[in-house]
């Protein structure tokens, strides 16, 4: 609803949503709450975090974790991973190349999706809509690679987090397994994906018998005899996008934990 629900939508269903909200909240709890999508480079992020404000309690504690990668690393994976909706809205941007080509120019119209995404990859600029919509709230910044250390991801909740409450054994595992053979990134091919949906064939085929690795290279396979393009980001589009956040970059750098 926070996400994807026009603005007249979410007002007229916003008591309702809010009521929802104060049931899956439980009191004298730590309440752990992940959510992908409020961050996403295609979406309104300010308008996200105003929302949220409007449906919690105002006596409610929160403490914002934020994960922050390398920006070109994520726009490769976003990119391998949404890029049936991205092209939806942009037909040309149905090949990778047209996409960064685009990104990574000096002047954008602000009605171009690459805009957009290049404005919600400014984390620092990100840090500051959020603290001023929640002043008293904290956010902590973490790197994309703790996710992949479970001891340190341990010890920074315990640290920033849970303080007195020390918590043991933090019960998260994550496991970077894209669709990624040595430098190269494909994207999640839709044949594959509808074949997958199908739930018969996955349930009794893919889902028990085939492992995850097995089904990545099945992906890739699928991919090169498509001919579609693979996910590949030249040396000097690399260096335009490190320059474009640089100062962002730095800044970010000296809240994380």
């Amino acid at each position: 609803s926070i996400l994807y629900h026009s603005d007249q939508n979410f007002k007229t269903k916003k008591k309702k949503i809010s009521g929802i909200f104060k049931k899956f909240i439980l009191k004298n709890k730590i309440n752990i709450i992940s959510r992908e999508g409020f961050l996403g480079l295609n979406t309104n992020i300010k308008r996200n975090f105003a929302r949220l404000k409007e449906l919690l309690n105002k006596d409610v504690k929160i403490i914002f974790i934020m994960v922050v990668r390398k920006q070109i690393n994520i726009l490769e994976s976003f990119y391998a991973e949404d890029f049936i909706n991205i092209s939806k809205k942009q037909k040309e941007y149905k090949f990778y190349k047209n996409f960064i080509f685009n990104f990574c120019k000096l002047n954008i119209s602000k009605n171009d999706q690459t805009y957009i995404i290049r404005e919600n990859l400014k984390y620092y600029k990100i840090y500051q809509k959020i603290k001023k919509i929640f002043p008293l709230s904290k956010i902590i910044i973490f790197d994309y690679d703790d996710l992949f250390h479970n001891k340190k991801l341990e010890e920074k909740f315990n640290k920033f987090i849970f303080k007195k409450k020390i918590i043991k054994n933090l019960s998260l595992k994550f496991e970077n397994k894209g669709l990624k053979t040595k430098n190269e990134r494909y994207r999640n091919y839709n044949s594959l994906i509808i074949f997958l949906k199908k739930p018969k064939i996955y349930d009794l085929f893919f889902k028990n018998l085939i492992p995850r690795t097995i089904k990545n290279y099945f992906r890739i396979l699928l991919n090169k005899l498509s001919n579609y393009d693979k996910i590949y980001t030249d040396n000097k589009k690399k260096k335009f996008i490190k320059s474009l956040y640089k100062k962002e970059n730095l800044k970010i750098s000296k809240l994380k934990k």
